[in-house]
């Protein structure tokens, strides 16, 4: 009875020591964790109030350029009014017109009426008069004239309801907030690209690998970089390969077995494999088809690449990324007419 006492005890005392040593760890653990916690909070709400100063900024801009064009207009609308109608002051100087003639009427029929009575500088004298009233009238008249004459209507494009309802839609698309890795594709040999750079097309070159499409930005280090590819017109090869999405340097020369620089995800009908430099690591993940949407994921911080297949994550598929070379996004196309498009969304 002693004998088992004794090795309870023992044990106890082992398990004590082992909880001690375990709730130490876990406490620097746990501190270290809180620390990179705090740390990570802080690197995300900074990042969160610059991507807002970011968006506040580019809609003062344009806040600004439409409020200086509507003061522009509306300055070009004075401006034209001024020149082709005729202003208030011309209605107010002709509002006592009519008074003015009728009694230019009166005193030309009085000085008719006596004339014989008039000496000669009198008669001069109010004839003058009369002839003055009357220029100033055909004037006048000449003012009215042209404003009858100028009846054409000064309009503001767009006025019909359509375009302004499509101006607004473009304001209601402008920007988004993108959690991806934006970039386009490059120029280079033996492929066409869409306007924009996010569509490519092999069309030299016949089925071999000597296609190899670039991305225009260099992956982030340090960083989580996410993109999509979407494999089109996908021709499917029992036993073959037909695109290669990944990662690797710059190809500028389109060279020949540029894949044996690259980590990159293998597509093909009846294999999936990855492929680190010349080793390639053969494992069926799932068969592709036409519309396939594959998403790379680098962690630069921890080299490590992972891919899902149409939302669905394989894991980490290789583990051996340098950290810091000089990345970017890489698509090799091995089949003419093939054609690839990255998914911004």
């Amino acid at each position: 009875m002693f004998a088992q006492l004794k090795i309870l005890k023992m044990k106890k005392k082992s398990k004590l020591k082992e909880n001690i040593k375990y709730l130490e760890d876990f406490s620097v653990k746990i501190k270290n964790s809180v620390d990179e916690f705090k740390k990570l909070f802080e690197e995300i709400d900074h990042n969160k109030e610059e991507l807002k100063l970011k968006v506040s900024k580019v809609f003062t801009q344009i806040r600004n350029a439409i409020n200086e064009r509507e003061d522009k207009l509306l300055f070009e609308i004075d401006e034209k009014f001024n020149k082709k109608y005729f202003k208030e002051e011309i209605i107010h100087q002709n509002e006592n017109l009519p008074n003015k003639i009728i009694k230019s009427i009166e005193k030309g029929k009085l000085i008719e009426k006596e004339w014989n009575k008039n000496k000669l500088n009198i008669l001069i004298n109010k004839c003058i008069n009369i002839e003055k009233n009357t220029e100033n009238v055909k004037e006048m008249n000449k003012n009215i004239e042209g404003c009858y004459l100028n009846k054409e209507k000064i309009k503001f494009l767009p006025e019909k309801e359509n375009e302004i309802n499509e101006f607004l839609g473009t304001i209601a698309k402008f920007g988004k907030i993108f959690t991806g890795f934006d970039f386009q594709f490059k120029e280079g040999k033996n492929y066409v690209l869409s306007n924009n750079g996010l569509i490519s097309t092999k069309n030299n070159g016949g089925n071999s690998w000597n296609c190899t499409i670039v991305g225009n930005k260099e992956i982030p280090k340090n960083e989580i970089s996410k993109w999509k590819i979407k494999i089109n017109n996908f021709a499917i090869k029992e036993n073959g390969w037909n695109v290669l999405i990944g990662i690797g340097p710059d190809n500028p020369n389109n060279e020949a077995n540029f894949y044996n620089k690259c980590w990159s995800f293998i597509c093909g009908n009846s294999q999936l494999s990855i492929k680190s430099g010349s080793n390639t690591k053969y494992k069926k993940y799932k068969s592709l088809s036409k519309g396939d949407i594959i998403e790379v994921i680098v962690d630069r911080k921890l080299g490590n690449l992972s891919f899902a297949i149409n939302g669905e994550n394989y894991g980490i598929a290789s583990s051996e990324i340098p950290k810091d070379d000089i990345l970017y996004p890489i698509v090799m196309i091995n089949d003419q007419n093939q054609i690839v498009e990255i998914i911004q969304s």
